[in-house]
């Protein structure tokens, strides 16, 4: 079951980062860009990177695009600089794991 919600991959031109833009839940219908009302996940070394994360964190959109583009547009830019960046994987019992604690 997928939300139906648009998402794209996009690969920062600068500085080779990838990035994922999820449009949010309580976008408008009559938007007209929907990446006005979504919010970025990254940075992310590769964009299988950020597939993994994306798959561990939210609800599958239904499906994505891959976005390398040559330059950002206002809205990509803007994305991009108020992206949430992944938090690290921290274990029940801290750093060293559930099977090393006595």
């Amino acid at each position: 079951m997928s939300t139906g919600l648009n998402c794209i991959h996009l690969k920062n031109p600068r500085t080779g980062e990838w990035f994922y833009v999820l449009q949010d839940w309580d976008c408008p219908a009559s938007c007209w860009d929907w990446r006005e009302y979504a919010t970025a996940y990254g940075p992310f070394t590769t964009d299988e990177a950020a597939l993994k994360h994306r798959r561990d964190k939210h609800a599958n959109p239904g499906g994505w695009q891959t976005h390398e583009p040559e330059e950002l547009d206002e809205v990509e830019e803007k994305l991009v600089l108020d992206a949430k960046p992944p938090k690290p994987k921290k274990s029940a019992y801290g750093s060293i794991g559930w099977r090393y604690r006595y």
